[in-house]
Formats: structure tokens, sequence, C-alpha cells
């Protein structure tokens, strides 16, 4: 694919903003979030901090430039992980020039969440496109198995939900320890439009986690 043919070179035709699921405030998202490193809300200050970084380390080799790029997109996934705002717009052009400079779309954070298990969270499906045709991976698991698919699953974004499984989402993917789907992480967070949807993909609602629950037995705890 040459230049002119890049996705990120029509970038106008991407809606930036969040979703219409807005700020969903379900106790589950701050135990999705935990530990993200603390850092101010995104804005030209922080992007001019971190691009000065980026500059300052072009002479170190590109391994080193590479990790500054890296961390870029880090701080930035907890910038927006941080403001949860309406108003909040994905910047599209900083995002893009940290990948085409080497950035991993699919760096980690410490809990190894990468941009995509926030963009599930609440962002516009074009966000979530822009990034897989920037090769994330949206099967990625964080330390605790959480995949961007049991994100979506458990803030009961079903239009979310819907374009992971139609992207090649693993609908079958478990957590780690507790061995849960993302229909488990659907039901015992009330995620009834989720749940339907999972099921209209085959999810099965009899399986079991490590706890031999199913699905429908959390809707009762």
């Amino acid at each position: 694919m040459n230049n002119s043919e890049k996705p990120g070179r029509q970038l106008n035709r991407y809606n930036t903003r969040r979703s219409s699921i807005g700020e969903c405030h379900k106790p589950y998202e701050h135990m999705l979030l935990k530990e993200l490193p603390g850092v101010k809300r995104s804005n030209a200050a922080m992007h001019a901090v971190l691009e000065s970084a980026l500059e300052d380390n072009i002479e170190d080799g590109m391994h080193e430039a590479q990790k500054v790029r890296n961390h870029a997109l880090i701080h930035y996934l907890a910038s927006l992980a941080n403001s949860n705002n309406n108003d909040d717009i994905f910047d599209f052009d900083f995002v893009e020039s940290l990948i085409e400079n080497g950035a991993d779309v699919n760096s980690t954070d410490r809990n190894g969440q990468t941009i995509f298990h926030e963009v599930a969270r609440s962002w516009n499906l074009d966000v979530a496109l822009f990034l897989l045709e920037n090769g994330a991976d949206l099967n990625q698991q964080d330390k605790f198995g959480r995949s961007p698919l049991h994100v979506a699953a458990a803030v009961d974004y079903a239009d979310m939900v819907r374009f992971l499984v139609k992207h090649g989402a693993d609908i079958n993917i478990t957590t780690y320890g507790e061995q849960q789907l993302p229909i488990h992480y659907a039901a015992k967070n009330d995620g009834c439009k989720s749940l339907k949807m999972l099921l209209g993909y085959g999810a099965n609602i009899d399986s079991r986690d490590s706890k031999n629950r199913t699905p429908l037995q959390y809707f009762d705890i």
C-alpha cells in the first residue's frame, strides 16, 4: 500500500468523537482502568511535550526512539481513559504520526491494556476501524486476560460488540484465572444488549467459568 492509499491519509472520513454510550459510569469501568498511569487530559501542551521527547531521542537510535513513541501512545491512552468526557476528540493525526514513525499500535500499559481496550469502552466505531486498519490486534488480552470484547461487553456497548465480532474477535476468549468469557462479563455487569448480541453470534449461555458458574447465574449475584 502506498502513502496515497493509506487509511490515515483520509482522516476526515472518521468520526473523532466518543460514541453515544457517552459517560457510562459503571463501577466495572473503574476496575478495568485501575492503575493506569496518571496523566492530565490530552491537550496541545501534552502533545508538545511528547513530540519534543520524540525529537530528543532520535539521536539515541531507532530502538530508543520507538520506546519513546510507544510510551507516548500509552500516555495518550491514559489521558483518554482518565477524561471520559463526551467532548473528547480522538486525535487521529497524533496517533497516526506515532504509528508511522515506529510506535507499536499494540503497545501495552502496566496492566497489559492497549489503546484498543480504551476505544472498545466508549469510542465511536470509526476509531476502532482506524486502529484495525493500522494493525491493532482486537484479540489482545491484558494481564488479567481481558480482551477488548470483554470491555465492550462489560459496559454494554452492543454496537462495539457487533463490530468486534464481525471483524474477527473471539467470542470464546477467556480471562486468566476465572476463565470467564465476554458473555460472563456482559451478564455480571447487567449488559443485557451485549449479552443478546453475543448470543446472536453463537456465544454459549451454558458456558462455565472456573467457579462452575454460567453467565445467567451472575444475574442473581
